[in-house]
């Protein structure tokens, strides 16, 4: 560092003099300016801790460490104390010392001139610099310890949860204690992502679960969820009367588009109490089974019981299937859906032809001609309620096992006029 002229060294021994006197003022002000240092007694402290070092630093020391700075930085992250206030009191602290330097050299016998004002400023200055990169490595460094602890604990908490080894009441504390609200009912949602690479794999999960703790927190009125990720899956414990399927909206909100259709998520139904997570969490999981390209998120609370049963059932129940309805679905489903939707709105409309064809928006005799070309390529009566549940049942389940290989072209499929 270049040697002072001799009226900046009169200027630092003046401030040496009046350090305390100096600390006290700027802390004032930075207490008066900027709301969150209010009441914090110990910024004067700091203060004069800094402007010794600025002193050791001009007399000719090295570099100052800061190491007291780094001290105070990790009491500022544990407590929850933003990096923006702190670096806003290094600039008035700048600003304020400027301006008692500025009062300083007008006193009688000052003994120096605004050129070795200028000259203790940019020194001021240069030290303000490294100070505010010392306390950002600092925060980052603490944030970083930080966040990795807390995500620590929430996966212990989840393990924990999900294994039944913790009471209500202890789940409850652990949960506010990470700042997750607790709702009087609580939905739990798992969303579980592709394997990849583990770097990209931890950036994705990391994106995902950020943007669910955000989206299930807005649709809830602002209570924090609590959110808990693994390489490849995250999973939620939503808070408040949301229902289902706001929970469900949440996620697709999380997930994004998905143009490989890989992601899967699942929602559980309510539970009460946090201590039932453990059944929710298997429902949730279960749920995201269900889940397929087309509806990669699914509420257990939106399926109905016969739903539920079919996308649970057993794959076994297809051995029960004829042998010629089977040739069939493997001719392709492309008009699988037309079947399923037709059988399931006429059982639902008692087998009543019109009420089935105003619900379709088709005109009857359509209705008429599914149901002879159902009969004609199934071979089963149309007029029996518990045929025409189980071809549904074949139909719904041989498309949820993916079963599509091709054995011929697929049937005409023209509506009658």
């Amino acid at each position: 560092m270049s040697a002072l002229s001799p009226g900046a060294e009169r200027l630092l021994a003046a401030l040496a003099a009046e350090r305390d006197a100096v600390a006290a003022e700027i802390s004032e002000r930075i207490r008066a300016e900027i709301p969150e240092y209010a009441g914090h007694a110990e910024v004067e402290d700091n203060t004069s801790r800094h402007l010794r070092a600025f002193l050791d630093w001009s007399d000719g020391g090295e570099p100052p460490e800061l190491a007291f700075e780094r001290d105070i930085t990790a009491v500022r992250v544990r407590t929850g104390f933003a990096l923006l206030p702190t670096l806003g009191a290094y600039r008035i602290g700048e600003i304020a010392l400027w301006e008692w330097l500025l009062r300083a050299v007008e006193r009688p016998g000052a003994g120096a001139a605004l050129d070795d004002v200028r000259e203790v400023a940019a020194r001021w200055f240069a030290y303000g610099e490294l100070a505010r990169n010392v306390t950002i490595e600092s925060y980052l460094a603490q944030d970083r310890r930080r966040t990795a602890a807390e995500a620590a604990d929430r996966r212990d908490l989840l393990d924990d949860l999900v294994h039944g080894r913790v009471s209500g009441v202890e789940a409850e504390t652990r949960l506010r204690r990470l700042g997750c609200a607790v709702g009087r009912r609580n939905y739990v949602a798992v969303v579980s992502l592709p394997a990849s690479p583990l770097a990209t794999a931890h950036e994705r999960t990391q994106a995902v679960a950020v943007r669910l703790e955000s989206s299930l927190a807005a649709a809830g009125g602002g209570l924090r969820p609590f959110v808990a990720l693994t390489h490849s899956q995250v999973t939620a414990v939503a808070p408040g009367d949301l229902g289902g399927a706001a929970v469900a909206d949440a996620v697709r909100a999380a997930i994004g588009a998905d143009p490989g259709g890989r992601v899967r998520a699942g929602v559980s139904l309510p539970v009460a109490h946090v201590g039932d997570v453990r059944t929710a969490y298997r429902q949730a999981l279960a749920a995201a089974d269900m889940s397929t390209p087309d509806r990669p998120v699914t509420a257990l609370g939106a399926l109905s019981a016969f739903d539920y049963l079919l996308e649970t059932g057993a794959q076994d129940v297809l051995q029960l299937a004829p042998p010629a309805v089977l040739a069939e679905l493997a001719r392709g489903d492309a008009y699988a859906h037309e079947l399923v939707e037709t059988i399931s709105v006429y059982l639902q409309s008692g087998m009543r032809a019109r009420e089935a064809a105003e619900h379709l928006h088709i005109h009857t005799n359509t209705i008429y001609y599914r149901l002879s070309r159902i009969e004609r390529l199934f071979g089963i009566d149309t007029r029996d309620h518990s045929q025409l549940l189980d071809l549904l049942i074949y139909v719904r389940m041989f498309r949820r096992l993916g079963a599509r290989t091709r054995t011929g072209p697929a049937p005409d499929t023209d509506e009658a006029p």
